[in-house]
Protein backbone atom coordinates (compact mmCIF):
# COMPACT_ATOMS: atom_id res chain seq x y z
CA UNK A 1 0.00 0.00 0.00
CA UNK A 2 2.80 2.46 1.02
CA UNK A 3 4.69 1.78 -2.52
CA UNK A 4 1.66 2.02 -4.57
CA UNK A 5 0.51 5.80 -2.90
CA UNK A 6 4.70 6.61 -3.41
CA UNK A 7 4.40 5.88 -7.17
CA UNK A 8 1.28 7.68 -6.96
CA UNK A 9 2.84 10.41 -5.70
CA UNK A 10 5.88 10.48 -8.02
CA UNK A 11 3.17 10.45 -11.07
CA UNK A 12 1.74 13.14 -9.28
CA UNK A 13 4.33 15.29 -8.89
CA UNK A 14 5.81 14.60 -12.56
CA UNK A 15 2.86 15.56 -14.20
CA UNK A 16 2.80 18.69 -12.12
CA UNK A 17 6.17 19.13 -12.50
CA UNK A 18 5.55 18.64 -16.82
CA UNK A 19 2.59 21.37 -16.86
CA UNK A 20 4.84 23.66 -15.33
CA UNK A 21 7.29 23.42 -17.66
CA UNK A 22 5.28 22.93 -20.95
CA UNK A 23 3.88 26.41 -20.67
CA UNK A 24 7.60 27.98 -19.96
CA UNK A 25 8.64 26.37 -23.05
CA UNK A 26 5.97 27.43 -24.84
CA UNK A 27 6.58 31.53 -23.37
CA UNK A 28 10.18 31.22 -23.69
CA UNK A 29 9.91 30.10 -27.89
CA UNK A 30 7.18 32.65 -27.83
CA UNK A 31 9.89 35.38 -26.68
CA UNK A 32 12.17 34.01 -28.81
CA UNK A 33 9.92 34.74 -31.97
CA UNK A 34 9.18 37.78 -30.72
CA UNK A 35 12.89 38.67 -30.61
CA UNK A 36 13.32 37.72 -34.13
CA UNK A 37 9.88 39.74 -35.40
CA UNK A 38 11.07 42.52 -33.95
CA UNK A 39 14.55 42.17 -35.56
CA UNK A 40 13.22 41.62 -38.87
CA UNK A 41 10.53 44.45 -38.81
CA UNK A 42 13.43 46.79 -37.91
CA UNK A 43 15.82 45.16 -40.93
CA UNK A 44 14.47 48.11 -44.17
CA UNK A 45 15.03 50.80 -41.32
CA UNK A 46 18.42 49.61 -40.90
CA UNK A 47 19.69 49.34 -44.39
CA UNK A 48 17.82 52.60 -45.40
CA UNK A 49 20.44 54.34 -42.27
CA UNK A 50 23.67 52.41 -44.29
CA UNK A 51 22.77 53.98 -47.64
CA UNK A 52 22.17 57.30 -45.60
CA UNK A 53 25.65 56.43 -44.04
CA UNK A 54 28.00 55.09 -47.58
CA UNK A 55 25.68 58.28 -48.59
CA UNK A 56 27.39 60.27 -46.25
CA UNK A 57 24.18 61.52 -44.36
CA UNK A 58 25.72 60.66 -40.79
CA UNK A 59 22.89 62.58 -38.99
CA UNK A 60 20.21 60.91 -40.95
CA UNK A 61 21.87 57.50 -40.42
CA UNK A 62 22.08 57.79 -36.94
CA UNK A 63 18.65 59.13 -37.01
CA UNK A 64 17.65 55.44 -38.80
CA UNK A 65 19.64 53.29 -36.51
CA UNK A 66 18.24 55.11 -33.20
CA UNK A 67 14.54 54.07 -34.27
CA UNK A 68 15.98 50.63 -34.81
CA UNK A 69 17.79 50.51 -31.26
CA UNK A 70 14.57 51.66 -29.66
CA UNK A 71 12.72 48.29 -30.97
CA UNK A 72 15.23 46.13 -30.75
CA UNK A 73 18.17 47.27 -27.95
CA UNK A 74 21.05 45.38 -29.53
CA UNK A 75 19.95 45.33 -33.30
CA UNK A 76 23.46 44.20 -35.07
CA UNK A 77 23.15 46.21 -38.00
CA UNK A 78 22.24 49.75 -35.92
CA UNK A 79 25.02 48.99 -33.67
CA UNK A 80 27.57 48.31 -36.36
CA UNK A 81 26.60 51.77 -38.31
CA UNK A 82 26.64 53.81 -34.98
CA UNK A 83 30.36 52.01 -34.44
CA UNK A 84 30.92 53.48 -38.21
CA UNK A 85 29.91 56.84 -37.32
CA UNK A 86 31.67 57.14 -33.85
CA UNK A 87 34.49 55.95 -35.83
CA UNK A 88 34.36 58.33 -38.48
CA UNK A 89 34.31 61.51 -35.80
CA UNK A 90 37.25 60.19 -34.39
CA UNK A 91 35.62 58.92 -30.98
CA UNK A 92 37.32 55.20 -30.57
CA UNK A 93 36.26 54.57 -27.18
CA UNK A 94 32.59 54.93 -28.45
CA UNK A 95 32.73 52.99 -31.74
CA UNK A 96 34.71 50.34 -29.78
CA UNK A 97 31.58 49.71 -27.77
CA UNK A 98 29.13 50.23 -30.30
CA UNK A 99 30.94 47.25 -32.26
CA UNK A 100 31.09 45.26 -29.23
CA UNK A 101 27.79 45.49 -28.81
CA UNK A 102 26.66 44.50 -32.66
CA UNK A 103 28.84 41.28 -31.95
CA UNK A 104 27.17 40.58 -29.02
CA UNK A 105 23.63 41.19 -30.78
CA UNK A 106 24.93 38.79 -33.61
CA UNK A 107 25.63 36.12 -30.82
CA UNK A 108 22.50 36.38 -29.35
CA UNK A 109 20.57 35.88 -31.84
CA UNK A 110 22.51 32.90 -32.98
CA UNK A 111 21.92 31.42 -29.75
CA UNK A 112 18.19 31.59 -30.32
CA UNK A 113 18.64 30.36 -33.86
CA UNK A 114 20.58 27.16 -32.69
CA UNK A 115 17.95 26.69 -29.58
CA UNK A 116 15.18 26.86 -31.71
CA UNK A 117 16.68 24.27 -34.38
CA UNK A 118 17.09 22.23 -31.74
CA UNK A 119 13.51 22.15 -30.43
CA UNK A 120 12.16 22.07 -33.67
CA UNK A 121 11.88 18.50 -33.95
CA UNK A 122 9.11 18.57 -30.91
CA UNK A 123 7.16 21.72 -32.25
CA UNK A 124 4.06 21.31 -33.98
CA UNK A 125 3.76 22.07 -38.35
CA UNK A 126 2.35 25.61 -37.37
CA UNK A 127 4.92 26.40 -35.67
CA UNK A 128 7.78 24.99 -37.38
CA UNK A 129 6.22 26.90 -40.08
CA UNK A 130 6.43 30.31 -37.87
CA UNK A 131 9.89 29.56 -37.16
CA UNK A 132 10.82 29.30 -40.30
CA UNK A 133 9.46 32.41 -41.79
CA UNK A 134 10.73 34.49 -39.09
CA UNK A 135 14.42 33.87 -39.53
CA UNK A 136 14.51 33.22 -43.19
CA UNK A 137 12.58 36.39 -44.57
CA UNK A 138 15.11 39.11 -45.45
CA UNK A 139 17.70 37.95 -42.78
CA UNK A 140 20.07 36.51 -45.30
CA UNK A 141 19.62 39.20 -47.93
CA UNK A 142 20.31 42.02 -45.13
CA UNK A 143 23.39 40.81 -43.90
CA UNK A 144 24.98 40.26 -46.85
CA UNK A 145 24.31 43.60 -48.02
CA UNK A 146 25.82 45.17 -45.00
CA UNK A 147 27.85 47.58 -46.36
CA UNK A 148 30.92 48.45 -44.66
CA UNK A 149 33.40 51.29 -43.40
CA UNK A 150 35.64 51.41 -46.69
CA UNK A 151 38.77 53.63 -45.22
CA UNK A 152 41.57 51.26 -44.64
CA UNK A 153 44.77 51.61 -42.73
CA UNK A 154 47.25 51.29 -45.12
CA UNK A 155 50.32 53.11 -44.22
CA UNK A 156 54.03 53.81 -45.56
CA UNK A 157 56.93 54.32 -43.63
CA UNK A 158 56.19 58.01 -42.68
CA UNK A 159 52.58 56.92 -41.28
CA UNK A 160 50.46 59.23 -44.00
CA UNK A 161 47.26 57.23 -44.80
CA UNK A 162 45.83 55.88 -48.52
CA UNK A 163 42.99 54.53 -49.32
CA UNK A 164 42.16 51.31 -50.16
CA UNK A 165 38.91 49.57 -51.68
CA UNK A 166 37.06 46.59 -49.49
CA UNK A 167 36.47 43.34 -51.02
CA UNK A 168 34.28 41.22 -49.31
CA UNK A 169 34.22 37.38 -49.74
CA UNK A 170 31.31 34.70 -49.06
CA UNK A 171 29.60 34.82 -45.55
CA UNK A 172 28.68 32.32 -43.37
CA UNK A 173 25.39 30.00 -44.11
CA UNK A 174 24.12 30.80 -40.69
CA UNK A 175 21.63 34.20 -40.74
CA UNK A 176 22.81 35.70 -37.64
CA UNK A 177 26.72 34.74 -38.02
CA UNK A 178 28.94 37.92 -37.47
CA UNK A 179 29.74 39.47 -40.49
CA UNK A 180 33.15 39.99 -41.55
CA UNK A 181 32.62 43.80 -41.64
CA UNK A 182 32.12 43.46 -38.44
CA UNK A 183 35.48 42.08 -37.44
CA UNK A 184 37.16 44.32 -40.00
CA UNK A 185 35.66 47.47 -38.58
CA UNK A 186 36.68 46.29 -34.91
CA UNK A 187 39.90 45.36 -35.80
CA UNK A 188 40.21 49.09 -37.37
CA UNK A 189 39.26 50.47 -34.11
CA UNK A 190 41.96 48.70 -31.81
CA UNK A 191 44.57 49.34 -34.57
CA UNK A 192 43.97 52.98 -34.38
CA UNK A 193 44.14 52.40 -30.66
CA UNK A 194 47.44 50.81 -31.45
CA UNK A 195 46.48 47.77 -29.60
CA UNK A 196 47.84 45.37 -32.31
CA UNK A 197 47.34 41.60 -30.58
CA UNK A 198 43.43 42.82 -30.76
CA UNK A 199 43.49 43.96 -34.28
CA UNK A 200 45.34 41.15 -35.29
CA UNK A 201 42.89 38.74 -33.69
CA UNK A 202 40.15 40.86 -35.18
CA UNK A 203 41.56 40.70 -38.65
CA UNK A 204 42.49 36.64 -38.51
CA UNK A 205 38.40 36.19 -37.12
CA UNK A 206 37.10 38.15 -40.68
CA UNK A 207 39.72 35.83 -42.84
CA UNK A 208 37.88 33.05 -41.59
CA UNK A 209 34.23 34.65 -42.56
CA UNK A 210 36.19 36.11 -45.84
CA UNK A 211 39.12 34.88 -46.78
CA UNK A 212 39.61 36.98 -49.91
CA UNK A 213 38.38 40.39 -48.06
CA UNK A 214 40.78 42.73 -49.67
CA UNK A 215 40.79 45.54 -46.97
CA UNK A 216 41.40 42.91 -43.97
CA UNK A 217 44.51 41.31 -45.67
CA UNK A 218 46.05 44.41 -46.63
CA UNK A 219 45.48 45.71 -43.10
CA UNK A 220 46.88 42.33 -41.77
CA UNK A 221 49.93 42.63 -43.65
CA UNK A 222 50.72 46.36 -42.74
CA UNK A 223 49.68 45.67 -39.40
CA UNK A 224 53.32 42.79 -39.37
CA UNK A 225 54.60 45.11 -41.40
CA UNK A 226 54.83 48.46 -38.63
CA UNK A 227 54.78 45.81 -35.57
CA UNK A 228 58.08 44.86 -37.67
CA UNK A 229 56.43 41.08 -38.01
CA UNK A 230 58.41 40.83 -41.35
CA UNK A 231 58.09 37.12 -42.26
CA UNK A 232 54.59 37.10 -41.26
CA UNK A 233 54.15 40.07 -43.28
CA UNK A 234 55.85 37.95 -46.37
CA UNK A 235 53.31 35.19 -45.28
CA UNK A 236 50.52 36.84 -45.90
CA UNK A 237 51.58 38.37 -48.84
CA UNK A 238 51.98 34.72 -50.44
CA UNK A 239 48.53 34.26 -49.10
CA UNK A 240 46.71 37.19 -50.93
CA UNK A 241 48.42 36.37 -54.19
CA UNK A 242 47.10 32.68 -53.93
CA UNK A 243 43.60 34.46 -53.59
CA UNK A 244 44.17 36.69 -56.13
CA UNK A 245 43.80 39.89 -53.76
CA UNK A 246 45.86 42.83 -54.99
CA UNK A 247 47.88 44.75 -51.54
CA UNK A 248 48.82 47.76 -51.93
CA UNK A 249 52.09 48.45 -53.74
CA UNK A 250 53.57 50.41 -51.85
CA UNK A 251 53.34 47.83 -48.65
CA UNK A 252 53.94 45.73 -51.08
CA UNK A 253 57.60 46.50 -51.47
CA UNK A 254 58.10 48.27 -47.95
CA UNK A 255 57.23 44.47 -46.65
CA UNK A 256 59.46 42.87 -49.44
CA UNK A 257 63.09 45.40 -48.50
CA UNK A 258 62.24 44.81 -44.99
CA UNK A 259 64.58 43.12 -42.71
Amino acid sequence: MRRQYLIQLICGLSLFAFLLVVPNQAKSMDDDLELLQKYRSTLPVAGKGLELLAAGDREGASRKFAGCLDVFPSHPAACYGQAVISSREGDLIQALAWIEKAEAGCLSLQVIWEEQMAKRMNMSREEQLRFREMVTQGVDRTQNSVWCDTTSLIYNKRGRQTEDVLQGGDSDSSPFAIPAEYYVLHGNILFKQRRFTGAEEKYLLALTVAPAHRQCLNNLVNLYFITRRFERAREWLQKARQRKVTINPRLEQAVKSAG
